[in-house]
Formats: C-alpha cells, structure tokens, sequence
C-alpha cells in the first residue's frame, strides 16, 4: 500500500507507516458492518483528525531552534498548523483568532500571532497560495 509514496529521505515516512498500522487495525475490527456504515465511521475518524480539510505545502524555518529545519505547514479553516515533516505530528498551532496579520514575499510567508512573540517567517516557494489561503478563510464566515 502507498508504495509509490517516497518521504524527504527517500523513505516512506513514520507518519504513513503508523497511518497505515491505524487504519489496518480499524478495518479488522469493522467486519460484519455493512458498506455505509463501514464509510459513515471512516468519515467520523478521519473527522477527528486536527488537520483534516488542510491544505499542505513544505517549508522552512530557521526561528526556533527547538523545531526541525523542513517542516509541513497545513492550513484548513480553524488555522494553521505546523506538522513534523515525517513523523505527521504537530509542532506548532496557530488559530486564526490569535492571527494578527500576515503577508508574503516570493519566497517567504511571514505573520504575526498572538501567542508568538515577534514575525514568524516560513521560507516556501507557496507564499502567495498561502496568503491567498488564508485571506479567503479569515474573509468568510468559516473561520468565525
């Protein structure tokens, strides 16, 4: 499964590996349970999930020392969050309440939260998407 999928250093990745684990197991506890359902259950999981709805692109970042270099930034309509580039697991959360403005270069994204002191700067060739991403959540009624 997934063996086309190749992570930063041409492996598939913790994140997918332990996603595969997970969702094998569920699968072995669902049988007897009829398609729908099977799929109605699928959804509520993957539901769950803090990142579910996001929009991914790689980037880096050099501010804090105590996260990785590359790393994953996904944004859906609650905020942003900053994942581990192999292992999946966030590393930073940043809602769209506490986001005081934001802005791009065409190499960088930069903003400014309110839980983080100063500029957080993400070097990535995605700036523009971003912002655009994020300009049209915060400008409509899901982010609110």
């Amino acid at each position: 499964m997934h063996e086309d999928f190749q992570g930063p250093e041409g492996s598939r990745g913790q994140w997918l590996d332990n996603w595969e684990k997970e969702t094998l197991a569920i699968y072995h506890t669902l049988s007897g349970v009829g398609s729908i359902a099977a799929q109605r259950l699928y959804l509520e999981r993957v539901q769950e999930w803090e990142w579910h709805d996001a929009t991914c692109w790689p980037v880096e970042q050099r501010q804090q020392r105590e996260l990785p270099t590359a790393a994953t930034l996904a944004v859906n309509q609650k905020g942003m969050l900053l994942l581990h580039p192999t292992a999946g697991t966030v590393l930073a959360r940043y809602p769209f309440s506490d986001l005081i403005h934001w802005g791009h270069t065409p190499q960088a994204f930069a903003f400014c939260h309110g839980a983080t002191p100063g500029t957080v700067v993400f070097k990535t060739l995605a700036a523009k998407a971003i912002f655009d991403l994020i300009h049209s959540f915060r400008d409509s009624d899901i982010a609110r």
